[in-house]
């Protein structure tokens, strides 16, 4: 009967550092996994910076060419006007 008992305690006691081997590691994976949640969301909030980054500078870049367009069609009416003064 004692060789039962030492068998059943050998295999407890096995069972339980098989049991806390297993919480560490789960413990670790978790871990690891909060990280790279963490870094994920990092990760989202600079690319939701960058774009609205680039959507300001997309408006700037339009306002850019109309007044680029304005400036333009303004050069062609005073070359006009400079070559009409010209010829007098």
């Amino acid at each position: 009967m004692t060789k039962e008992i030492d068998v059943k305690k050998i295999l407890k006691d096995h069972t339980e550092k098989l049991v806390e081997v297993f919480d560490d590691r789960i413990k670790t994976v978790s871990e690891q996994y909060n990280n790279i949640n963490n870094k994920f969301d990092d990760i989202d909030k600079s690319l939701n910076s960058h774009t609205h980054m680039i959507g300001t500078l997309m408006v700037n870049m339009s306002e850019i060419k109309s007044d680029m367009k304005e400036i333009k069609s303004g050069l062609k009416t005073l070359g006009k006007r400079v070559a009409i003064l010209e010829i007098d």
